[in-house]
């Protein structure tokens, strides 16, 4: 095998850990589906590469058939492996979305009755933030038709660029639609409120908790 250029060099270092990825893999005393599904992917990066500078690949084509052939023999041999860790992962995702959306609950319920809206958690905070909500009417419908005539007739169209909804509440909420138009609009669209939490670094000093 020649040595490497600098071009090739990054080349020949991917593949050589592949190759240990591999080798790890076989060795492993039991199946690791995540292990093996980190090897493909690096394998198809490779591949991915190869079509572009087929020239930088020269020296590891044997050593990416036989890591290749590999690869396929432990995906057949840990299928079920990788199946029931799929099943497992969906478990917990769905156990863990029901522990947040419960914890969401009880930070909101804290945002609308005590008026905090900030949590410093470890080196983040996290934020609630209260928007406006709209129920518009189903295209179609009277109060849609009545809706959209009003919006036409009234110059707000383009502002809400053909009643999109999104368009439409940061229109309201921006104080692009104000006084009467906004009481006509909401007479139609029942509005309400929505909360969002956001998780991001913390900044300055800790808040005071509940």
């Amino acid at each position: 095998m020649s040595q490497p250029s600098e071009t090739a060099r990054p080349i020949a270092q991917a593949v050589q850990h592949l190759v240990a990825m591999v080798a790890g893999l076989n060795a492993a005393p039991c199946a690791d589906p995540c292990g093996l599904a980190a090897a493909v992917l690096a394998l198809d990066a490779l591949r991915r590469r190869y079509k572009t500078s087929p020239a930088l690949f020269a020296d590891h084509l044997e050593a990416l058939k036989v890591v290749s052939n590999q690869l396929a023999d432990l995906e057949a041999r840990w299928v079920m492996e990788a199946a029931q860790a799929f099943v497992e992962a969906d478990r917990a995702m769905r156990r863990e979305e029901a522990r947040r959306d419960d914890c969401r609950e009880l930070l909101i319920r804290a945002a609308e009755s005590k008026g905090v809206n900030r949590w410093d958690v470890g080196d983040v905070e996290i934020a609630a933030q209260k928007h406006l909500s709209l129920d518009v009417p189903q295209s179609g419908s009277p109060d849609r038709v009545a809706l959209e005539r009003y919006l036409d007739e009234h110059g707000l169209w383009r502002t809400v660029s053909a009643l999109n909804r999104t368009l439409l509440i940061k229109a309201l909420e921006g104080g692009q639609v104000a006084g009467e138009d906004r009481t006509a609009i909401e007479r139609w669209c029942g509005p309400g409120t929505t909360w969002r939490l956001l998780i991001r670094p913390r900044n300055g000093p800790p808040s005071g908790g509940l």
